[in-house]
């Protein structure tokens, strides 16, 4: 699951960390760079730093400790001697198979959600900048 979560993460096409999103969303935004241009790939390696420093905020150690300490915190021993059992068994290895294809699949889903989400508000946003720009250059203070 953590697995996913942080190939998904490292997979820039379509995602807030894909350059030509941004570009598409705001040409402007790279002053005047394009797709087209000689200097696109070092915009590319700029959004690739930035993601490579974005994702890198967590690991699956990172996650699994987080993950061990809270069912360490909220269940009992014997709840933790039950689940081990359970999952130890055929249907137990076949619903933690489920809930990974699941996660995995959750993930692409979350990321799309993003997007949109990214996307929209980021049209807001530049709809209430643009606004404040004519209030501030109608009357400066």
């Amino acid at each position: 699951m953590f697995d996913a979560y942080l190939k998904q993460c490292n997979e820039p096409e379509g995602s807030p960390f894909d350059p030509k999103i941004e570009f598409k969303a705001n040409p402007g935004s790279f002053g005047g760079v394009s797709p087209q241009s000689a200097y696109w790939p070092e915009v590319e390696a700029i959004y690739d730093r930035f993601r490579a420093t974005a994702c890198a905020y967590a690991t699956t150690e990172k996650f699994a400790a987080h993950y061990s300490q809270q069912l360490a915190q909220r269940s009992t021993e014997e709840d933790l001697k039950a689940a081990i059992a359970y999952f130890s068994s055929p249907a137990g290895r076949r619903m933690q198979a489920t809930a990974v294809q699941i996660n995995e699949s959750f993930q692409k889903f979350a990321q799309e959600l993003m997007v949109k989400a990214y996307a929209s508000a980021r049209e807001q946003y530049q709809a209430d900048i643009r606004l404040l720009l004519r209030k501030y250059q109608k009357e400066p203070r």
